[in-house]
């Protein structure tokens, strides 16, 4: 009689949704329960309407997604929320976590499907909300890493967040050079900013910008120092080489298997 309504849809694998909304047709709430045939195949689609991004979480409604008990941590399940479909992927979407207090978390590790969609892993119950986080990076027009989504995409998750210029705006600054320090401190930020004990490294005090960073990289075994270990080198210009060892080492840490080999001759 008040105009609200309540929207039950099922897809094949049995997942359902309830899209509650008020008499103007706004979304109220949103609850998803995950069936056990999409849990153990390890992936769903949340069988909802797809709708724009948000421009800010504060405007993005949120969506309860209820998983089964034998999705966890180590066996995690893919979920995709359908988005508004675009000429060419946003990949400046991102996903970000609501706790119960209502303290919102971006998931770095969020991606972006061929068709736009929100991807991420649930390893348990959880509330999110979908946002549009393009950040805006002037010197991107034109340039192939602002084509192709690449800035969108860690600038969006926070991977990397610019360089501060005179007039107040942050560059992407795409051909200036990348330090060690700089691209261990990437991968801390992918994995949320752990924190970890300080670095043994001689040529640090932990008074540096990347302390945190190269205190996590070396506690994960992504970094080991140069020569006996003992300097990290943070200024340093990083190398093509030291990045294939990064990216290995990041690899193996997050329990990856890095035992192909390639022959190089």
């Amino acid at each position: 009689p008040d105009g609200s309504q309540t929207v039950t849809t099922e897809s094949a694998d049995g997942t359902e949704s309830v899209v509650s909304k008020d008499a103007e047709g706004n979304v109220t709430s949103t609850e998803v329960t995950v069936s056990d045939e999409a849990a153990q195949a390890g992936e769903v689609v949340l069988p909802l309407e797809p709708s724009k991004p948000a421009a800010g979480s504060e405007k993005a409604p949120a969506v309860e997604v209820k998983v089964p008990a034998s999705v966890t941590a180590e066996a995690p399940v893919k979920v995709t929320v359908p988005v508004e479909a675009a000429e060419e992927p946003n990949y400046g979407v991102v996903v970000y976590a609501v706790d119960a207090d209502g303290n919102e978390v971006l998931l770095p590790k969020c991606g972006v499907d061929a068709e736009g969609n929100a991807v991420f892993e649930a390893a348990g119950d959880v509330t999110v909300k979908v946002v549009d986080a393009s950040p805006s990076f002037p010197d991107t027009a034109g340039e192939w890493y602002g084509e192709d989504g690449t800035a969108d995409f860690v600038g969006a998750r926070g991977i990397l967040t610019g360089v501060p210029q005179a007039d107040g705006t942050l560059a992407f600054a795409g051909d200036e050079p990348t330090t060690r320090a700089m691209f261990v401190t990437m991968l801390h930020r992918a994995e949320s900013k752990p924190s970890a004990p300080e670095a043994g490294f001689e040529d640090m005090d932990g008074s540096e910008w990347y302390a945190a960073a190269a205190a996590w990289g070396e506690a994960a075994g992504v970094v080991n120092g140069y020569g006996d270990g003992s300097e990290f080198g943070g200024d340093d210009p990083v190398t093509r080489e030291q990045m294939a060892v990064f990216a290995m080492r990041y690899a193996k840490h997050l329990g990856l298997d890095v035992s192909g080999r390639a022959d190089l001759s």
